[in-house]
Formats: C-alpha cells, sequence, structure tokens
C-alpha cells in the first residue's frame, strides 16, 4: 500500500519475521520530499516501528500507554487513534499534511466498547459458541471503527479542511468467519480473506459513484502521486486508477492483482500464490485452484479441469508477473522477533515460525489444504498455555507431530511447558530436537538459555544467549538478558557492551538506559551516569529508579558539577510521587535532598517516615 509494490518486489511476506528495507521508497518519503508534514498513529504492536514502516515520517506514534490487552501491550481502542489524530490534525492545519491512521479493532477478540459489543445481537442472543454470534461481534467491531473514523472527519469539517481533504479509507483482509473452515485471517487467500473496501473522498467531488473494477493496495500510492501531480522515477507494480474516479466513462484498466500467503510453508507445506482479475481467480499450489469470483463467490467449485484454458492463461499471467520481480535485485528484509514481540503478536492470534518464501510453481511439497487442521491446531496452542490448560496443550502438541512430525514448532511448545513444570530434562530433550530440525532458529537457544539461568548455571545461559545472538544479533530482549547475566557475574565491562548494543538496536527502551547508567555509576562514570537517567526519564517520565538515582546524585555528590540542591528536590519529589511516598529508599532520598536545601525539619520528619516504613514492611533501614 504505502510503495505501490507487491511482496516479491518489497521483500516483506510475513508480520514476524520480516521489516520494510530503507532502499524502498514509501509514499511516505514522496510526500515528505514535495512539502508535506507526516504523521502516523498505529493501533498494534504489527506496525511497530521495528518493522520499518516508519521511514518518512515526521510523527509516528506507536506507544501504546492504554493497553486493550491486559496480558501484553500490543494494540489500543480505536477512540485513542481518533483523539491523538484530532490533536495532530489541529497542530498541523495550516500545512500541507499527510496523516497514516492504523485502526485495529475489528480483530479477535470481538469486544468493541458499548453500544457497538451488542448493537448486532439478535433477541434472544444466539450462543457464545456460535458463528452467529462471532459475526455479530464482529460486526460490532467494524461498526465501532466507522464511528472512530467518523469522529476524525468531523474534526476536519470542525477545522474547515475536509471539503479540500483527500480521504482514502480501507483494510488488509476480511474474516473468514468459518468459510473454508478458517475462522479469522492469514492462511488462505479466498475471498473472503482478501475483498475489502477500497473508499476515496476526493477534494471538490460530492456525487458518489461505485466502481465494480478489480484494484489493488499497489494502486494507492501510483493514484495518489497522480492525483497531487507528483512526478519522478519511481518503481510501481501497481497503477494509477484515477480515471476510475474522476472520468464519467473511465477506460477499463482489466487489472490482474497478486495474492499470496506463505502461512503455509512454516509447516513444510507449499506456499499459496494467486492471480485475480474481475471474473476469476488462480491459485498456484500444489492441486492448483481456479474460481468464477462472480457467481461462486464462496469458491466452493474448482474449475481448472472444467477450465483448463482459463487456468492455463491465469498460469502464464502469474508466473510471468512472479519472472519479472523476481529478476529485481533482492532486498535485505529478514528480521528475528525477539519473545517479547513474539509472544504479543500470538496474542493478537498471529503464527510464529520463520516462513519459507517458495515463489516457484513446486507441487513436490503438502499442499496448504492438506495441512489446515495442523495450522488451526498450532493456534489454539497459545491461548491454552495463557490459561495453563498444559494437558490440553501437551495433547495438541503430540496430534501435531503425528500430523507433521518434521515441523519444531510443537516440541518447542512442550519445552516450555516442562520448563514451566522445572522438569528440565524433558525440556532440554525436546529443545534439542527443535534444534535438530531448525539449526537457525533462536528461540531453542532463548529457552535454553532461561532453563539455565534458573538452575543457577549462568555460564551456559550466557552461551545460549550469544548462539541466539550469533544467529540475530539485533534481539534488544535478548541483549538486556545476557547485560544482567554479566552484571550478576560482575563482568561489567561485558554488561555495558551489551547493553550499548542493545540501544544501539532500539534507542527508545527507557528502562535499558536506566540500568545501563546503573552499572556506568558503579565505575564511577558518573557524567555519562547522569545523561543516560536524564535521557531515560526524558522518555518515560515514569522511570522512577532515574528519578530516585539523579536525586541522589544532585543532593550528594561533593563534585560541584553535579551538586544541585534545586534539582535534587525535583527529582526526588518525582520518585515520591511515582511510588506513592510509601518507598523507604525514595523517602530516604528526598530526605537528604530536603537537607541539602537547608529543609532540615522537614528532612528529618521524612526520615522518619523513611525508618517506620522501613520496619512496618520488613526492608532494611537505608
Amino acid at each position: 500500500m504505502l510503495t505501490g509494490t507487491i511482496p516479491p518486489y518489497h521483500s516483506v511476506h510475513d508480520n514476524l519475521n520480516y521489516k520494510l528495507a530503507d532502499s524502498n521508497v514509501t509514499l511516505v518519503e514522496i510526500l515528505k520530499d514535495n512539502g508535506f508534514v507526516t504523521g502516523a498513529i498505529i493501533g498494534s504492536v504489527i506496525l511497530d516501528s521495528k518493522y520499518g514502516l516508519d521511514q518518512g515520517f515526521d510523527f509516528y506514534d506507536d506507544n501504546f500507554q492504554q493497553p486493550r490487552s491486559p496480558i501484553h501491550i500490543v494494540e489500543r481502542l480505536g477512540g485513542e487513534i481518533s483523539r491523538i489524530a484530532g490533536e495532530w490534525l489541529e497542530e498541523h492545519q495550516k500545512e500541507k499534511m499527510f496523516l497514516f491512521l492504523h485502526y485495529y479493532d475489528p480483530h479477535r477478540s470481538y469486544e468493541a466498547p458499548e453500544p457497538y459489543h451488542k448493537m448486532f445481537l439478535t433477541n434472544p442472543p444466539p450462543s457464545q459458541n456460535s458463528l452467529a454470534y462471532l459475526q455479530s461481534m464482529y460486526a460490532g467491531e467494524v461498526a465501532y471503527t466507522d464511528h472512530c473514523i467518523k469522529e476524525v472527519i468531523d474534526k476536519l469539517k470542525q477545522l474547515g479542511l475536509y471539503d479540500s481533504t483527500l480521504i482514502i479509507i480501507t483494510a488488509d483482509h476480511g474474516e473468514m468467519l468459518s468459510e473454508h473452515e478458517e475462522m479469522t485471517h492469514g492462511y488462505y487467500i479466498y475471498q473472503a480473506n482478501v475483498k475489502i473496501p477500497l473508499v476515496f473522498k476526493m477534494p471538490g467531488v460530492s456525487v458518489p459513484r461505485r466502481i465494480e473494477k478489480t484494484v489493488g493496495h499497489i494502486d494507492i500510492t501510483p493514484t495518489v502521486c497522480s492525483l497531487l501531480d507528483i512526478k519522478g522515477s519511481f518503481t510501481f507494480q501497481g497503477v494509477d486508477i484515477s480515471g476510475y474516479l474522476l472520468d464519467d466513462e473511465p477506460e477499463d484498466l482489466k487489472r490482474h492483482v497478486y495474492l499470496e500467503s506463505m502461512t503455509p510453508t512454516k509447516y513444510k507445506g507449499n506456499s499459496l500464490l494467486g492471480i485475480v482479475n474481475d471474473k476469476h481467480k488462480y491459485i498456484q499450489t500444489t492441486r492448483p485452484e481456479l474460481y468464477d469470483i462472480v457467481n461462486d463467490y464462496p469458491e466452493s467449485v474448482n474449475l481448472v479441469e472444467k477450465h483448463p484454458k482459463i487456468a492455463h492463461r491465469m498460469k502464464g499471467l502469474l508466473k510471468m508477473m512472479l519472472d519479472d520481480m523476481i529478476a529485481l535485485p533482492s532486498q535485505d528484509s529478514t528480521m528475528e522477533a525477539d519473545d517479547e514481540t513474539l509472544k504479543q503478536l500470538e496474542a493478537l492470534g498471529y503464527v510464529a515460525g520463520a516462513v519459507n518464501v517458495d515463489l516457484t510453481f513446486n507441487t513436490s511439497k503438502k499442499d496448504p489444504k492438506d495441512l489446515f487442521d495442523y495450522h488451526v491446531a498450532n493456534i489454539q496452542i497459545r491461548p491454552l498455555l495463557n490459561e495453563q490448560k498444559f494437558d490440553q496443550a501437551r495433547e495438541t502438541c503430540e496430534k501435531m507431530i503425528a500430523m507433521q512430525p518434521d515441523v519444531h514448532a510443537p516440541y518447542l511448545y512442550l519445552a516450555c511447558i516442562a520448563n514451566r513444570f522445572k522438569d528440565y530434562p524433558e525440556a532440554i530433550k525436546q529443545l534439542t530436537k527443535a534444534i535438530e530440525i531448525e539449526p537457525d532458529d533462536i528461540l531453542p537457544h532463548n529457552i535454553f538459555a532461561d532453563i539455565y539461568e534458573k538452575q543457577g548455571n549462568n555460564e551456559q545461559a550466557i552461551n545460549h544467549h550469544n548462539i541466539s545472538l550469533k544467529i540475530e544479533p539485533e534481539q534488544t530482549g535478548v541483549l538486556n538478558q545476557l547485560a544482567a547475566l554479566y552484571t550478576s557475574l560482575k563482568k561489567t565491562d561485558k554488561a555495558i557492551e551489551s547493553y550499548r548494543k542493545s540501544l544501539q538496536t532500539e534507542p527508545k527502551q527507557p528502562t535499558v538506559m536506566s540500568d545501563l547508567a546503573m552499572v556506568l555509576y558503579g565505575q564511577n562514570k558518573v557524567a555519562e551516569a547522569i545523561v543516560l537517567w536524564s535521557d531515560s526519564l526524558e522518555s518515560d517520565p515514569n522511570q522512577v529508579y532515574a528519578a530516585n538515582s539523579l536525586a541522589w546524585i544532585k543532593a550528594t555528590s561533593k563534585d560541584e558539577k553535579f551538586y544541585n540542591p534545586g534539582e535534587a528536590l525535583t527529582f526526588a519529589r518525582q520518585a515520591c510521587q511515582l511510588t506513592e511516598y510509601q518507598d523507604p529508599g525514595m523517602l530516604d532520598t528526598l530526605a537528604a535532598a530536603q537537607a541539602a536545601n537547608g529543609e532540615f525539619d522537614k528532612a528529618a520528619e521524612t526520615a522518619g517516615k523513611a525508618i517506620q516504613i522501613a520496619k512496618s514492611t520488613g526492608q532494611n533501614e537505608r
């Protein structure tokens, strides 16, 4: 959508293990070069800046301060997106501006706020396990998202910008809701998944029209460039569809749009490669498929044998499209998701594991249709683990191994369950099997490190962390764990090195800044520690230990460069407010800051309170 190119060109094939390489040119960068201020407000972790979609944006808000999920901070409600959007529009209303809003609400679990949550329920309501109930819940999420978009449109009208603004509304997928047995999305490329709305509100155009022609997301960027009369030597596989929007008798562009799903390759199955036009869809896989999408929208009748000429022609067009793309230089787009990111994405229903990108017309691998039961079992594992239904999770893993023994995912899950119950020999057995199958996967080594750390074998934990980092060096979570282990072993130079690598990879880590500052302070590198604690607080004002540390240094330092009683008092109060004046260590620092400012009576009172709390809670007095 933002590059005007298809996955074989931009090389991003999955939500977990890819990022958009800087060598791609996005619509955002094009608009920025043409004088636009650019902003984005992101609804879930799947568009985190680590995936490279922030390139070209002046403002990219992917901070989830009001999490929707109680388990992981992975998404936020559409109302929060619209609120921030309104503030941004007001701030930039006199500039040429581009704003990208990412609403994530219409995803399972479907839990729209009232009145939308129950808006489409019948009376009496259907069973919560029924398809009718899910369809009603999904419709409520869509209606809520419509409401949130309306809030942004109302803001544009309030600012007097609506008539002159180009607005584009689309989705990245639909939900299958049991069609072809798939409940959500991401596995198949049937119409319920891939046919989505695309709405253009043109500046100065008030008469609506509906275009019954095939277009794709890749057409958005070239169309915007055309509408804004922006010219350049851009590489697009999409085309300008502005004729459909503006001309009374538009030329039929006779589009063929590319589709793919690499999810089945995670299970050693074949990929799904597709091409669709106004009339037919062709899917290239082990057992190819052809559908009449006009008269058979559910795609229930495979016409490959009945219409071999159509199938052959569309197969040829697909091959030609892929051959042209494969001939282009490959892009460095692969990445390894760290453990925390995997947990977040799995909490959203995404399937862990690396895809095996196969753009050839291979028919030797298993057909994805034969692996769908395996896929269903795989996506059931994470909810079972979250709900601590470990016996059911084990049974599901054994079923998966019986179906497809050369896929390493169930062995990893069995290792996690064994680790949970401290059955370390069993965990090691399962991890060893997983590594035999996928030697380049980081997760087995990360779990190995966790097991050895729990057993107090820090050297072996460090060894497996380093193996994992050799496979994928930019894992901030692993680098931070490694640094903590080095700190516990008093190998401070190595700890500092690991923390620095982590911050080079992902600078916005306030807790890591604070931890590194503590290590540096222990080496008497006070000036550098102060800078890091200050940066940590600037990034996140809730970093209580950063505030407390700065207060202590500025209240007690014998070095005039660092001694500043006034600032000490400000930081100490901040730390105490964050801990509701109930932490004796923070109160002790506040007492020191008050004394440094000559407030000796207050200092004595605060110190007394610190001692009282320390005694009542069994903490050591400082």
